[in-house]
């Protein structure tokens, strides 16, 4: 199955050039044993290819990149579910 982008905010999409979407950090849970808001992501374990859905929330969210919801259910968005800090580009996943 291949990953299925949605685009919630009104961002306009050009069809000239495609560019992947790239994760830079991902949001950890707000826990004591976690140090960081923010981790940065690996290409092993954070792949946008591993998911079925991304959904684009904001472009330009924070200093130049963009913030996705990444998700493998459509019915159930609470399991295996990551929010990324990273670029939606053209919106591609390869």
């Amino acid at each position: 199955m291949s990953t299925q982008i949605n685009i919630i905010s009104n961002h306009r999409q050009d069809k000239v050039k495609k560019i992947p979407i790239e994760f830079k950090y991902a949001l950890n849970q707000v826990k004591s044993n976690y140090p960081d808001i923010l981790r940065p992501t690996t290409t092993k374990e954070d792949s946008p290819k591993d998911y079925n859905f991304i959904d684009l929330i904001c472009k330009n969210y924070l200093l130049g990149y963009d913030l996705m919801f990444a998700y493998n259910y459509a019915d159930n968005r609470s399991v295996g579910c990551v929010l990324y800090i990273g670029h939606f580009n053209d919106g591609v996943v390869e």
